[in-house]
């Protein structure tokens, strides 16, 4: 009697696939997720190369590198559709099978006194929609490892098909971020202690400073053994010394420094990293050692360093120049 809806079940024994088709922006990218409940980052993949360059076993958040399976980088609204698209299918599945098991029932029915029909109501289909997707992402990456095409609003620092951290990318990250911070420095005038206001300022300039040189240092380590003539790892911080790193890059098979900036450029620069370094070991105050190695005569010993908004736009310009210089050495 039931002929259809026991083959019905026999057919969902085992491992079933239903396919499921869901919203993706109009750049073709798929909203996900980082799962991880300290991030819950928010990113866009290809949807191509979602499915054809993310391993089902393992994705990674482009902004903290948490690895999960891929499934699990899917948006609540998202897994919310998947299962109600499951049931409502295995639910349409089960009412065709028994509406079919009536009919021949019914066709063939009985003869005798009594005769038995057999009716089936189904309740009232609802259509499951896909959620919306996610408005297009500004920021898109092209990973310089597998390819892999993604979004974000943001700070990104991972592959999320292989986990590749682009230091290239992630400097111009810094200098977008640098110049972002210092723009914000009007708003700290509104603050009404004098001396308060003044910290902060400093605090953000000299900060910010400080990162500018570690990510230059940390590029430049990522992407040294991506020379021609490479040998073995630097020294550490030795890309803080920009005669040393010059020299490093150069016998490694690289443009000197010399060749990407000019000597006034090169001299300003120098001047920013001694600063810098005394602001990190001295706390600002200026020693002799500063003014011997540095060549800056405007201060005496014992005067604390000022940091200009001027110059610290300086620096990133100068920085992200002689960035765009070296890369230009490494593969493509």
């Amino acid at each position: 009697m039931f002929d259809n809806l026991e083959q019905l079940m026999k057919d969902l024994e085992g491992v079933h696939t239903i396919p499921i088709s869901i919203e993706i922006d109009d750049d073709g990218y798929l909203d996900r997720r980082c799962p991880w409940n300290e991030c819950q980052f928010d990113f866009k993949v290809l949807l191509d190369d979602w499915e054809n360059k993310v391993p089902d076993e393992v994705a990674y958040c482009p902004f903290c590198r948490h690895q999960a399976h891929s499934t699990a980088f899917n948006r609540p609204e998202q897994d919310e559709y998947f299962e109600q698209y499951v049931v409502d299918t295995l639910q349409q599945k089960m009412n065709q099978a028994m509406e079919a098991d009536a009919a021949a029932f019914n066709r063939y029915g009985q003869s005798g006194f009594i005769t038995l029909r057999f009716d089936v109501q189904t309740p009232l289909h609802t259509l499951v929609v896909p959620p919306t997707a996610l408005d297009a992402m500004r920021m898109q990456i092209v990973c310089e490892a597998c390819d892999c095409h993604f979004a974000v609003i943001g700070a990104a620092y991972f592959c999320p098909a292989c986990g590749h951290n682009s230091a290239r990318h992630t400097i111009l990250q810094t200098f977008s971020s640098a110049r972002a911070s210092m723009i914000m420095l009007p708003t700290l005038n509104m603050i009404p202690d004098e001396d308060i206001r003044a910290t902060m300022i400093n605090t953000l300039i000299e900060g910010t400073l400080g990162s500018l040189v570690t990510a230059f240092q940390r590029y430049a380590e990522a992407e040294y053994p991506r020379l021609p003539h490479y040998l073995r790892p630097p020294r550490r911080n030795a890309f803080q010394r920009i005669n040393d790193g010059n020299t490093l890059w150069v016998n490694a098979g690289g443009t000197a420094y010399t060749a990407i900036l000019n000597a006034i450029e090169m001299d300003q620069l120098k001047l920013l990293f001694q600063q810098r370094h005394l602001l990190a070991h001295q706390q600002g105050i200026v020693d002799q050692d500063y003014i011997t190695n540095s060549g800056d005569l405007t201060y005496a010993v014992g005067q604390h360093l000022v940091i200009r908004e001027q110059q610290f736009f300086q620096f990133v310009d100068l920085l992200e120049k002689l960035v765009s210089g070296l890369s230009a050495d490494l593969p493509s």
